[in-house]
């Protein structure tokens, strides 16, 4: 979405300005620190916080995917 649209309960995604982003999910950096013995979570740790700082200055907005497995109320 992008970062100046405005979000609302029940709007479409057809009333809603999407911001195109392309992001790298992994980098060579990525590997080479795991070849080098660093744990995963960290790796995917990192990689999370990149991924919403790239996005950022993109001008996306990003929201917290919900969980799957939550039932709804």
């Amino acid at each position: 979405m992008a970062a100046d649209e405005t979000a609302s309960f029940r709007k479409s995604i057809r009333h809603t300005r999407l911001q195109s982003v392309v992001l790298d999910l992994v980098r060579p950096d990525d590997i080479l620190e795991r070849d080098q013995g660093k744990r995963l979570k960290e790796i995917k740790k990192d990689a999370t916080a990149r991924l919403f700082r790239h996005a950022h200055a993109h001008r996306a907005r990003t929201y917290k995917a919900k969980d799957p497995g939550r039932k709804r109320t």
